[in-house]
């Protein structure tokens, strides 16, 4: 699947936002933090309660570099 220009960028601006966090993240401090740096519109918002809220499942929080791990492998 081929990423657009837009969610790309999205994609980056969100990994490099949950990098500067230095403390494990509740799904809902996760959400909120992706809706605090990209738009409403993003397919990222999507993507990451779709894919992403596994991680949650079997644990209670998750790391940002766990986080943003995935978020790059998007990328690739």
């Amino acid at each position: 699947m081929a990423l657009g220009d837009t969610l790309t960028r999205d994609i980056r601006v969100v990994a490099d936002h949950l990098d500067a966090l230095d403390r494990p993240l509740s799904y809902d401090e996760f959400v909120s933090e992706i809706a605090s740096v990209a738009p409403a519109s993003s397919d990222i918002h999507w993507m990451a309660d779709n894919q992403l809220v596994n991680i949650f499942f079997s644990r209670r929080t998750a790391s940002p570099a766990l986080l943003t791990s995935r978020l790059r492998e998007w990328l690739t």
